[in-house]
């Protein structure tokens, strides 16, 4: 099971239930799945299709996996493009991307957003719980309607928060999100921002582990009680190991 990072979104109703499927957040929404990712050819069949290219097929090739995100940065765009025919037939008989590598590359994340509760002006609307250990997903719908405007998404992601999803996001629709995220370990990677029209205009993401860092996770969690600073080691304690 991977670590799970907790984020918090809030943004413009009228624009973030756009991006709801069936009442849940959906990543798909802000970048869809690319039918080459769906449904991955294997070697071999890239193999056949390839093998007697030219270089303008070659070039034609290399634009098409540019813009569909099969190249996720561009120190690989660069590596493929500088590559003998042979090379490239090589390198995408055995660099076939995945739906699950797409994800990684373009979301950031693995997964879609799941474990969602969605707020209106602070009235829950849905709330979903997945058991992992049970498999079984229990959805609660508490209201259908109501009259706010101001929409606060909160969802897991698995290992890391997708930011650069959520940057897109806010660039498509021209408007000012509110990000914020923690890890299950709490001070180890946290922060929040604020994006307007794609650009992170104000960010606070403390270094990990830091005394800010602490700070920020008693303001998420509440759970300053817990813990104690220590003058002397320069770090925050958690109570039990001083009884």
């Amino acid at each position: 099971m991977p670590n799970h990072v907790y984020n918090k979104l809030t943004g413009p109703k009228k624009v973030l239930e756009k991006y709801l499927t069936d009442g849940k957040f959906d990543f798909r929404k802000i970048l869809p799945i690319p039918k080459h990712a769906k449904e991955p050819k294997l070697p071999w069949e890239i193999y056949d299709e390839l093998r007697n290219l030219n270089d303008t097929q070659k070039s034609k090739i290399i634009n098409e996996l540019k813009t569909t995100g099969f190249l996720s940065t561009q120190k690989e765009t660069t590596e493929l493009t500088g590559k003998t025919l042979k090379e490239t037939i090589d390198f995408l008989k055995y660099n076939t991307m995945t739906q699950y590598d797409w994800q990684i590359n373009n979301w950031g994340t693995k997964w879609n957003a799941y474990n969602q509760s969605i707020e209106v002006d602070g009235i829950i609307l849905v709330e979903e719980h997945i058991n992992s250990e049970e498999t079984i997903m229990k959805k609660t719908e508490r209201q259908t309607e109501t009259t706010g405007t101001e929409m606060t998404i909160n969802f897991s992601t698995a290992w890391s928060p997708p930011y650069d999803l959520i940057h897109l996001l806010s660039k498509k629709e021209k408007c000012v999100l509110q990000y914020e995220w923690i890890e299950e370990q709490g001070a180890a990677c946290l922060g929040k921002e604020t994006i307007e029209s794609g650009i992170v205009t104000d960010c606070y993401k403390p270094d990990p582990w830091s005394k800010e860092a602490y700070e920020l996770m008693f303001e998420w969690w509440g759970n300053g009680d817990e813990f104690i600073w220590n003058d002397e080691t320069g770090e925050y304690e958690y109570l039990e190991e001083n009884e």
